[in-house]
């Protein structure tokens, strides 16, 4: 049972039939990394990891001291321009974390204002004001990096930078029950689904992050295996390797107001395979990636590698950027074939058809009673 999917484009008639047209829609979802600092150290985490920097050849591009981020005048200018081009959600992500940022209620005031769709991936261990715990229940979503559930785990794998991480693991707590407080006071939809990361770190707490999700009243908790951003030679054995505890956790703690998801396809997707190098990105003509210092990447899986960036939208309106030739050719040049790991053939070798006049948007079209606009 997975919580994701990837060929959530083709819910939306209205996109694939400009395509068709031979229009250039506006990317319906569009993830925004305010600011690369972060409260935590994670162990799995790409930036910490001396191995997976070092496969990069130098072509890592951030700064977790925070150096680079979002003004906030023209990340607010960013919103208004994206709901005027016709984005229907934004989810603020991050190198980072994205409620590190000064003010980020604000951001999220200004897109819930513009009617967007919200999405928000943070590890909540933060203090956060009641201005933003208010905005943060009014979300579509919030993704809890959780990562483990006893003390001496959460502290082990997650690393707070802080002398006191005691405090950080009751303050979390307590975010959570804010949040969830508030989500009941403004009967908001809103779904808080918490992550782990299964690594050699947390293996043996894969009962403590279940048992502590459900009980601090969440809807769901999503386990997956750690795994890097390049392909690689074989598939991570982390959910093989405890898919007798993932198995007991799902079946003991799933009941109808709580789900135990275990994610198990990126296992076979971050394998190099020869699959059809005709296949290019057209996702990134739907759904893209703005990173802290303006650099436009076609998803997030290409984000550690600034060879992948697209252009910059720092210093230029975003339908500029957006209309302009270059971008509109560029997704061509990405073939699933030479890209980083990617979870998105299936929805491009669909979309193929459509970008080539194969294919109508009606026999693609995956009606839905809502579409979901975070493709």
């Amino acid at each position: 049972m997975s919580l994701y999917d990837s060929n959530k484009v083709l819910q939306h008639l209205d996109v694939l039939e400009a395509v068709a047209a031979g229009a250039t829609p506006a990317p319906t979802h569009v993830r925004i990394e305010p600011t690369e600092a972060c409260n935590f150290r994670c162990r799995f985490c790409w930036t910490q990891d001396p191995e997976r920097l070092e496969a990069l050849r130098g072509f890592a591009d951030f700064d977790s001291t925070g150096a680079r981020r979002f003004e906030l005048p023209r990340l607010l200018a960013l919103i208004d321009e994206l709901a005027d081009a016709g984005t229907k959600a934004v989810s603020f992500v991050a190198v980072g974390d994205p409620l590190v940022y000064p003010q980020i209620e604000r951001v999220i005031a200004r897109a819930r204002e513009r009617q967007l769709a919200i999405g928000v991936t943070s590890n909540l261990a933060m203090k956060l004001s009641p201005a933003l715990v208010q905005e943060l229940a009014a979300c579509n979503w919030v993704r809890w990096s959780m990562n483990a559930g006893s003390e001496a785990a959460y502290i082990a794998v997650n690393q707070p930078r802080t002398h006191d991480q005691h405090a950080v693991y009751r303050r979390v707590q307590d975010n959570v029950t804010a949040i969830l407080e508030a989500r009941r006071r403004l009967g908001s939809a809103m779904k808080l689904n918490a992550s782990v990361v299964v690594s050699e770190w947390n293996e043996a707490d894969i009962e403590g992050a279940a048992e502590f999700a459900s009980r601090l009243g969440i809807d769901s908790v999503s386990f997956r295996p750690d795994m890097g951003h390049q392909r690689q030679d074989k598939p991570s054995q982390a959910n093989d390797r405890n898919a007798a505890a993932l198995a007991a956790v799902q079946a003991r703690f799933t009941t109808p107001g709580f789900a135990v998801h275990v994610e198990t396809e990126r296992q076979e997707e971050v394998v190099f395979i020869e699959k059809d190098r005709d296949v290019v990105c057209h996702y990134s003509n739907h759904s893209i990636y703005i990173a802290a210092n303006g650099d436009v990447y076609p998803c997030c899986y290409t984000r550690s590698d600034k060879r992948y960036v697209i252009g910059n939208i720092a210093g230029q309106a975003f339908a500029e950027f957006w209309h302009s030739p270059a971008r509109q050719a560029h997704f061509r040049t990405l073939s699933i074939a030479s890209c980083p790991s990617c979870p998105y053939y299936d929805i491009n070798a669909q979309l193929r058809g459509l970008y080539e006049g194969q294919a109508s948007p009606q026999e693609l079209h995956v009606p839905g009673i809502s579409p979901d606009p975070f493709v």
